[in-house]
C-alpha cells in the first residue's frame, strides 16, 4: 500500500483556478491521496460558491478523497493551511495554491524521491507563466547544499523556497 498524502489547498476568492488546481489532484498518477481544502474566505457568496465547486467536484471524482472546511473568520494562508495540517490524514503534506497546478506525476516522483532517500521532506523546482500562457520564471534549487535548519533558513530567506 502506497503512503497517503494530503494535498492541502487554501482558497480565497478565486473560482476559475480553484477549480484547475482540484483538477489537477484528481489526474496526478499517484492516487492514494486526500484534498484537504480550507476555505479561507469567511463571506457567504463565497463559501457558497467554493461549496458548490466542491460539489460539482465530488460528483465528476467520486474516487478523490476531499475534505472541505469552511472558515467562519478570514484566518490568512499561514493559519489556513495550519488548519489544513490539523485535519489531514496522510504520511505526507504537500501544498498547493489555490491559482496553480500540479504536473500529472509531481505527488508520485517527489513521494518516490522522499522514500528512496529517506528524506522527511523535499521541495521541488517550478515554473511560473504568465496568464498567456508564456513562461515567467523556472526556480531551481541547485542552491541547497545543505539542509541543517540554519542554513535552510538563509535559502528561504535568499530564495523563497516554500
Amino acid at each position: 500500500m502506497s503512503k497517503k498524502v494530503s494535498v492541502i489547498v487554501a482558497t480565497c476568492k478565486r473560482e476559475k483556478t480553484l477549480i484547475k488546481a482540484l483538477e489537477s489532484v484528481a489526474n496526478q498518477s499517484y492516487k492514494n491521496l486526500e484534498i484537504i481544502l480550507i476555505d479561507d474566505n469567511a463571506d457567504v457568496e463565497w463559501n457558497e460558491k467554493v461549496g458548490k465547486i466542491v460539489e460539482d467536484f465530488k460528483t465528476n471524482n467520486p474516487t478523490v478523497e476531499i475534505i472541505y472546511f469552511a472558515s467562519l473568520d478570514n484566518l490568512g494562508s499561514a493559519k489556513a493551511r495550519n488548519k489544513g495540517i490539523e485535519l489531514s490524514t496522510g504520511e505526507y503534506i504537500t501544498f498547493l495554491d489555490d491559482d496553480d497546478v500540479y504536473l500529472i506525476e509531481k505527488v508520485e516522483k517527489q513521494v518516490e524521491f522522499m522514500i528512496e532517500n529517506a528524506l522527511d521532506f523535499s521541495v521541488t523546482n517550478l515554473e511560473l507563466y504568465y496568464t498567456n500562457g508564456k513562461l515567467a520564471q523556472r526556480r531551481v534549487r541547485d542552491y541547497i547544499k545543505s539542509t541543517d535548519s540554519k542554513k535552510l533558513l538563509e535559502y528561504h530567506l535568499m530564495h523563497n523556497i516554500t
